[in-house]
């Protein structure tokens, strides 16, 4: 991290560092990445501000669900989910599994969690897809062996208790995640990549990096 770090974000890249989180995961359609590189990853209520209509994977059941979920902060704060942005502890999500068709047309965004050190960051995480009932929130990183991680880091989860659900837990950070915390583009292949170069309108610092293995 480029910014100072104060004794808290100390703290929590030390706790970072003990729950073995290194990076964090967001996929997305590429007709969005030109925005997400000059915005950054907006929360789902703030990005139709910036004047764009983004293509989304939402379906709208699991949408209403997450938007009436309130969830405390870091800071203790109060907020919709629909005002945090969501990643994931993993590529391979059954969120993505169910666009699994499209591979070709979604890029990941690779996030250094570190980022997280910044006392402008406000954040909780779940043990599970945070628009189930049954999904408990964590605002304090002393919680994270509440993570699920051997759902997490199993190959499969349809074979274990509550593995889909389990298998979608999530970070939720606020308010956004700036650019400069990229750590890579991720898509699927060489033709994919050239895509992503050819159309990109703004120049990144970010690499593209072929990556199959974060795809089903």
């Amino acid at each position: 991290m480029s910014e100072p770090v104060s004794n808290l974000g100390k703290w929590r890249i030390d706790l970072l560092e003990e729950a073995g989180i290194h990076e964090f995961y967001y996929f997305t359609y590429l007709d969005n990445l030109p925005g997400i590189l000059h915005f950054g990853i907006l929360p789902k209520n703030e990005v139709f501000k910036t004047g764009n209509a983004p293509r989304s994977f939402a379906n709208e059941e699991v949408q209403k669900l997450r938007h009436d979920r309130i969830v405390e902060l870091s800071n203790y704060q109060k907020i919709s989910v629909h005002n945090v942005v969501p990643v994931y502890l993993t590529p391979l999500t059954p969120t993505l599994y169910a666009v699994r068709e499209i591979s070709l047309e979604i890029v990941f965004v690779v996030v250094e969690a570190k980022f997280i050190g910044n006392d402008s960051i406000q954040f909780c995480f779940t043990d599970g897809n945070a628009g189930a009932s049954e999904t408990k929130i964590y605002r304090n990183l002393r919680h994270h062996k509440h993570i699920p991680w051997e759902v997490i880091r199993a190959k499969y989860w349809n074979d274990i208790p509550d593995g889909k659900r389990k298998r979608n837990a999530e970070f939720l950070i606020h308010p956004k995640i700036e650019p400069k915390w990229f750590r890579s583009l991720v898509v699927i292949n060489e033709q994919v990549k050239i895509q992503v170069e050819s159309t990109l309108p703004v120049k990144t610092h970010v690499p593209i990096c072929i990556e199959p293995s974060f795809f089903f």
